[in-house]
């Protein structure tokens, strides 16, 4: 029942879309009105913000336009849906004047279409018969279709547009120009930010090329590179509702659950306490003379030592356990840095930059005397950070309620797990007991889009994993003030009733505007949907749009004090009055700075080889900078710098052909070529793979389980070899005794680190699970075993399929097969990886004298570079 507000709104847009062009179209109908188009997978049938998607589709198509429609959510069938109606109405079209379906190019970053696409059904054509290649995903190979003329009206599959799909491309001009195209789709899902998207969009627009776009996040970057090519952008609110013009048959399940008028609550959270303005003066200090030192410098010298002050201030102001654990834990947590380490680093740049930029280097010794100062009072009396959460923990949580505490960061999540039971002896099992919850915004995204898919698998997801099955209404408290890149992937949060953020007073006006620009994001503006909607041809009523509730807004303040407890007593929460952003421009220029705890695409692995003992160093080991980098010129214009230690992938002659192995950059020598994964630091095939798969609900699960053992494993051992005293030796020695045949502490150290998915023997998870008492592990060893196999297999192919395709290249041969699918399951084929590659060949090598910071190394660029 919706309610007097909701139909104000709904009719007021049902005007609109009422007059849009192929809408009254008898196919069009038929398609959506008579029930012909079905999606036979688990999420559900087509709804009423379906069947609007498609008209909207098939309106910019007429009119050869371009169009991003920002989808309500993250149900999977409506991406499939929109598309699949462009397609059938493009090929009906083709139809009509006896010509063949033409082209289309579908550009993304993570495959999942074609799987969509069949469960997309028109009568007996499944929609997966666009595909150049034949694709057969859990079907029965008896059950192939023949391509067969058109029956009753229906386009056939011989009149469907052939569709490319092209993901993450380094050049998406050359495959513009190499593949016509009779229109575009663009899948940008809810991917926080897309490299490849501006040049895309410049191009389709400077030659008119017509434009379907969609996104699942409406706070993605990637919505503003439309804005900024001039592309209409039509945002549907959050909360699925009933069209009053819709038929009955689309009120579904799907839209139970939702409210189209419920508010987010934002409310900041400030440390409060006794000692505070010892830690908070020098921190603000330091923050304002970075902010005016960052508005009064460029250069890559300058950038890298105003980045690496940026980086010492949010690791000093983020700190989530105490210090020396900290320092002891960071070198084996993916993503962090040692304090020690960047202070060091900071130094170094101080004295590099004091004889060329005098006034920058006195700016940074002062903001490096205030951090050493807050440091050093963190060291006497604990970071606030922890104090304020271990008094959080214990808060009393209302009923039919949970409370996520989401870090910014994985690793953030799990060494304040791990300090929690190391001080306190409280486990994530018994803060589940009280209904919270530890978690990064990863775990987060993976729960709402559980959530609200009602993706039924959830036999697979234990309780352990997810808790999407759990009855609860989620309270979620962000901890620290979220960067630009995190921002980007908080939507999943900004879409529950309260959410709290954990912040220093300071931090206010910089926290009021990123709040102000989220709000700018999410709340829908009815008048540019309308003026979207006359664009392309619908009515224009005539009164003026009803006003939508908020979708966020303001809470009262709190505070929370940053003391460490003594007591299981809850933390009292006090008001305080509301603020004004003081500075804007001091303010913004703090927000530029990016949070890199964490890829947006997390590796599972620290080695692409499982054979190869590494004889890499802790990421605590690497230094923030080097001394010395390399400088690489290629053919083609590309260049780059790399880091000595660096590793790329050499292309060379072998017994078998050509093939690919990964080395360090030092061996590079003019006229070697090279494999390089455009846009990946760490030029690992596993990674490569990782970004692909890892949203397929195939695989979701296997990554989760593997990393669910990884993070287990170090967090069990670091526990185990504290409360016994015991190391490696000890552990290799006690497997041993359970009948392993592992011989080298080495191989446990790969372990560990994570260079390895898991063991070789599956009875090894059951044997180090047992010692050291990992209950998870130990129940789902053998699951854990099959996911890391599967992922195994999936390197395998992908590896196998490479080398075959520089072997033909090499000998001259048309790698026409390069469609061919090496992975069944998930249709996987070479074709899905090369828009990512570039084979490049080496013109020069030269070192450069630095210091360089390392986190701006190892990407290439195009064009005149550094000389």
């Amino acid at each position: 029942m919706v309610d007097t507000l909701e139909n104000d709104w709904i009719g007021y847009l049902a005007q609109g879309f009422s007059g849009l062009p192929r809408s009254a179209d008898d196919f069009f109908v038929k398609l959506w009105h008579e029930g012909r188009l079905q999606f036979s997978g688990r999420s559900g049938c087509p709804d009423r913000f379906d069947e609007m998607s498609a008209r909207l589709v098939c309106a910019t198509l007429h009119q050869r336009e371009r169009l991003l429609i920002i989808l309500p959510d993250r149900v999977p069938r409506r991406p499939a849906l929109l598309f699949a109606t462009g397609l059938i109405m493009h090929g009906l079209d083709q139809m009509k004047v006896s010509q063949f379906g033409g082209q289309v190019l579908y550009f993304g970053s993570t495959i999942g279409i074609r799987d969509q696409l069949g469960n997309v059904r028109v009568g007996d054509l499944t929609l997966d018969a666009v595909f150049p290649q034949v694709h057969l995903i859990r079907q029965d190979p008896s059950k192939t279709r023949p391509i067969t003329p058109s029956h009753h009206g229906q386009p056939s599959s011989l009149h469907l547009p052939k569709v490319i799909c092209v993901y993450a491309p380094v050049d998406p001009i050359a495959v513009l120009k190499q593949h016509y195209a009779d229109w575009i789709a663009i899948d940008c899902g809810d991917e926080p930010t897309l490299r490849w998207l501006p040049a895309l969009l410049g191009y389709a627009c400077s030659h008119g090329l017509p434009v379907v776009a969609w996104c699942q996040s409406a706070l993605s970057e990637s919505i503003a590179d439309f804005a900024r090519a001039g592309i209409k952008v039509f945002h549907w609110p959050h909360a699925p509702v009933s069209f009053v013009s819709s038929p009955p048959a689309y009120e579904t399940a799907s839209t139970q659950g939702h409210e189209s008028n419920m508010t987010t609550q934002v409310t900041p959270l400030f440390l409060d306490g006794s000692k505070l303005a010892d830690v908070t003066t020098p921190l603000q200090n330091a923050y304002h003379i970075l902010a005016r030192a960052s508005q009064q410098h460029n250069g890559q010298l300058s950038r890298d030592a105003l980045h690496l002050g940026w980086s010492y201030l949010r690791s000093v102001e983020s700190l989530p356990v105490p210090f020396d654990l900290y320092e002891a834990e960071a070198r084996h947590r993916w993503g962090l840095k040692s304090i020690a380490r960047l202070r060091e680093g900071l130094e170094r740049f101080m004295e590099a930059t004091r004889p060329i930029y005098p006034s920058l280097s006195a700016d940074l010794e002062q903001a490096a005397a205030h951090l050493n100062g807050a440091l050093e009072q963190i060291r006497r009396s604990e970071p606030p950070l922890w104090g304020a959460l271990t008094r959080l923990c214990v808060s009393d949580v209302p009923d039919g309620t949970a409370c996520l505490i989401v870090f910014p960061s994985t690793a953030r999540k799990q060494l304040f797990a791990f300090a929690l039971l190391a001080r306190y002896n409280i486990s994530e099992d018994d803060l589940r007991e009280l209904r919270i919850w530890l978690m990064s915004p990863k775990d987060l995204h993976r729960e709402v889009v559980h959530r609200e898919t009602g993706d039924g698998d959830s036999g697979a997801w234990e309780d352990d994993i997810l808790i999407s099955e759990i009855n609860l209404d989620w309270e979620v408290l962000l901890v620290g003030l979220p960067s630009p890149t995190l921002s980007a992937r908080l939507e999943p949060a900004l879409r529950q009733r309260k959410v709290e953020i954990l912040v220093y007073p300071y931090q206010a006006p910089a926290l009021a505007c990123r709040i102000e620009k989220w709000q700018a994001l999410l709340n829908v503006n009815l008048t540019e949907n309308m003026n979207i909607l006359s664009q392309l041809g619908g009515k224009r009523p005539s009164s003026p749009p009803p006003e939508l509730p908020v979708r966020l807004k303001m809470g009262i303040p709190q505070t929370v004090t940053a003391e460490p407890r003594s007591t299981g007593q809850p933390s009292a929460r006090d008001a305080t009055p509301l603020w004004q952003p003081n500075d804007p421009i001091e303010e913004v220029s703090w927000l530029l700075v990016e949070d890199e705890d964490e890829p947006l695409v997390e590796s599972i692995l620290e080695s692409s080889s499982e054979e190869i003992i590494s004889d890499r160093k802790d990421s605590d080991e690497k230094l923030a900078w080097v001394e010395r980098a390399i400088e690489v010129r290629f053919d083609g214009g590309w260049h780059g710098l790399f880091a000595l230690d660096d590793t790329i992938n050499i292309v060379y002659s072998g017994a078998d052909g050509e093939q690919v192995e990964e080395r360090y950059i030092q061996s590079l020598r003019p006229r070697d070529k090279v494999l390089f994964i455009h846009g990946q630091r760490r030029q690992s095939l596993y990674d490569l793979i990782i970004s692909r798969v890892h949203q397929h609900p195939a695989i979701e699960l296997h990554l989760a389980l593997v990393q669910r053992w990884h993070d287990d494993l170090a967090t069990s051992y670091r526990e185990w070899q504290r409360r016994q005293m015991r190391g490696l030796d000890e552990l290799l020695w006690e497997m041993k005794k359970r009948g392993s045949q592992r011989e080298s502490v080495l191989t446990l150290q790969q372990w560990l680190r994570g260079e390895t998915l898991c063991p070789q023997d599956a009875e090894d998870l059951r044997r180090v699970a047992e010692i050291l008492d990992m209950g998870f592990v130990r129940q789902y060893y053998q699951r854990i075993y099959r996911a890391a196999s599967r992922l195994r297999g999936l390197h395998r192919g992908l590896a196998n399929r490479l080398n075959r395709w520089l072997r033909e290249q090499a000998a001259g041969i048309d790698a026409g097969n390069i469609g061919e699918i090496f992975d069944e399951e998930l249709g996987l084929s070479l074709q899905d990886f090369r828009d990512s590659i570039l084979i490049l060949q080496v013109k020069s090598v030269a070192a450069k004298p630095g210091p360089f910071l390392r986190a701006n190394l190892g990407l290439l660029e195009r064009g005149e570079g550094s000389e």
